[in-house]
């Protein structure tokens, strides 16, 4: 939601995932429309088909994700990449390709493991992630 208003008059900010996350991103931005009278993010959750979401991929600036299938599909179609990693190592699973970014917290010891109590991934600061994006909007 920082991004969304940090950059709201620059781009579109668009929640994707499935279905079960459109409710907690509603919320969310509910809240955050009603604090700051941002109405430029936009929930999508549960609403595309795969077809469609891999048009919005493609179209997209860039794509703000964890290591999951929609980074994949970005950096297959070319759409610049900003990739939150923890635990999983970047190295095995990570874009490859200039200019996309990583950013993993520096103490996350690459695991794998899909259960790390450690959690790693929410020690990623947003003033980190906020500077990456400021970078491709500049």
């Amino acid at each position: 939601l920082d991004i969304a208003a940090q950059f709201g008059n620059k781009c579109c900010v668009i929640f994707s995932g499935t279905s079960d996350a459109k409710s907690p991103i509603d919320r969310a931005l509910h809240q955050h429309h009603a604090a700051a009278n941002q109405k430029r993010a936009h929930n999508l959750a549960g609403r595309l088909s795969l077809t469609q979401f891999a048009e919005l991929t493609r179209r997209a600036k860039v794509m703000l994700s964890g290591d999951s299938f929609a980074m994949h599909l970005a950096c297959a179609q070319k759409t610049q990449v900003i990739a939150l990693f923890a635990p999983t190592d970047e190295s095995k699973t990570g874009p490859r390709a200039a200019p996309d970014k990583i950013i993993r917290p520096p103490d996350c010891q690459k695991c794998d493991r899909a259960n790390c109590r450690r959690r790693c991934i929410d020690t990623i600061s947003r003033e980190v992630v906020l500077s990456a994006v400021s970078a491709i909007f500049k």
